[in-house]
């Protein structure tokens, strides 16, 4: 399904077939035809690719910042400290 922006709402807009089979092969066809995607998902996708989450306790991002000798924990989202000191990261 397609979205477009109404007066006041998004409406939905079908220009494309359903999946013509529901697993990966159908979604795979699918997407073929489109020309746009967007892709929402959680925290559990990069946890599962191995890029450790904020707040396990003894994994988590915030519970290693210690390790990287930060002089504020937010430094490690800030683009201007990485910059200047991009080992410490």
């Amino acid at each position: 399904a397609f979205w477009r922006r109404g007066r006041r709402s998004l409406v939905e807009t079908s220009k494309l077939a359903p999946l013509q089979t529901q697993d990966l092969e159908g979604v795979v066809s699918h997407l073929q035809n489109c020309k746009h995607v967007i892709v929402m998902v959680g925290a559990g996708a990069s946890v599962s690719a191995g890029i450790p989450d904020f707040r396990t306790p003894g994994t988590g991002l915030y519970d290693n910042l210690q390790k990287y000798d930060l002089p504020y924990p937010e430094a490690v989202f800030d683009l201007r400290f990485f910059k200047k000191k991009p080992s410490s990261i």
